[in-house]
């Protein structure tokens, strides 16, 4: 086919209302709009929202590519994109969201599968408010908002795997899971939390590795909250800085181990300090606690709990405060 052919069937497809395909074969999107089909969009410029929501997506199997672009919403009102519920599988890619209550927000039917990735998010509430079976976010920045994402209940948690992005000056919770099982936690750079770092509500057997959680001023409360429902998760090798609580644990057989954290703790006394245990058998080992003002590790509540090979000096009130548990040797005080 000739190039004078094809260029009069794109023109003909425009004027029908039909969007022409884009880049690679994507369909092009410059304004704010509804997507009805499933299929790859690319969005071709910056768009500007006076008012509702930037993209909606009421399709199934749709992958959207800000493609570098901004999309700006009038600041605390409306979704930067939305996304009907489904059993279906998306992706939202490499741009920015600016303005607007929430970056990324799907119906509370839930979706099925979400990929995240490459966004950066400055909005009034929420950064993303998902409810989905499965959801991947990695490389995203979130500036002054929560991350939520949860399953539609207990009976159907989500699986989640937040890797590799940076969360920075949120007042509440930084990042928020709830009904989840089955998930990682890793690699998160966490900034200037006003209250929680992690928070894990409803979800046992999950990974929470190698993130730097800090706060600029001790008094915060919890780096890493691990909720009463949220058995057998493993909490290894963060770093975690200025927190009234370091790693809080209500629930019973976890693993923290390896994690480094300091000028833990506030004058409040016993139930703050780098790790606060609240459930029972869980295994405290390897971790290196120093410089807080109230107990390097404290077991307020539960039993059968177990601690060995800790470095605990330079804490206020002590190594180990609270209830007695098993000292499996190795703890230096």
């Amino acid at each position: 086919m000739s190039r004078r052919a094809t260029s009069i069937i794109g023109l003909v497809l425009v004027a029908s209302g039909v969007p022409a395909l884009g880049i690679e074969g994507r369909i092009p999107i410059f304004t704010q709009t509804t997507i009805t089909d499933s299929g790859s969009y690319i969005v071709t410029q910056d768009i500007s929202v006076a008012a509702g929501d930037g993209i909606t997506i009421t399709a199934g199997e749709v992958t959207l590519d800000l493609n570098g672009h901004t999309l700006s919403l009038p600041a605390g009102v409306g979704n930067g994109v939305f996304i009907g519920s489904g059993n279906d599988s998306f992706r939202i890619t490499n741009g920015r969201i600016i303005g607007g209550d929430i970056g990324v927000r799907t119906d509370i039917a839930g979706v099925g599968a979400l990929v995240v990735e490459d966004l950066e998010v400055a909005t009034s509430s929420y950064g993303l408010y998902l409810w989905a079976q499965s959801v991947t976010v990695s490389r995203s920045t979130f500036l002054g908002n929560q991350v939520l994402v949860r399953g539609p209940s207990a009976a159907s948690p989500v699986t989640a795997r937040m890797v590799g992005n940076v969360f920075v000056g949120e007042d509440y919770t930084s990042l928020y899971l709830q009904y989840c099982q089955d998930s990682e936690i890793g690699g998160n750079r966490i900034m200037e939390s006003g209250f929680r770092g992690i928070l894990l509500a409803n979800c046992p057997g999950s990974r929470i590795h190698d993130n730097l959680i800090s706060y600029a001023t001790v008094g915060t409360l919890d780096g890493v909250a691990i909720g009463v429902s949220s058995h057998g998760n493993q909490i290894s090798d963060n770093v975690i800085h200025r927190f009234d609580i370091g790693i809080r644990a209500d629930s019973s057989g976890n693993r923290i181990s390896g994690n480094v954290i300091q000028q833990s703790g506030s004058a409040e006394g016993l139930y703050r300090g780098g790790i606060v245990i609240y459930g029972s058998r869980n295994l405290i080992e390897g971790n290196q606690i120093e410089g807080g003002a109230s107990c390097g590790v404290s077991f307020q509540s539960g039993s059968a709990n177990a601690y060995r090979g800790n470095m605990l000096r330079g804490n206020s009130l002590g190594g180990i405060c609270g209830l007695s548990n098993t000292d499996a040797g190795g703890n230096i005080f």
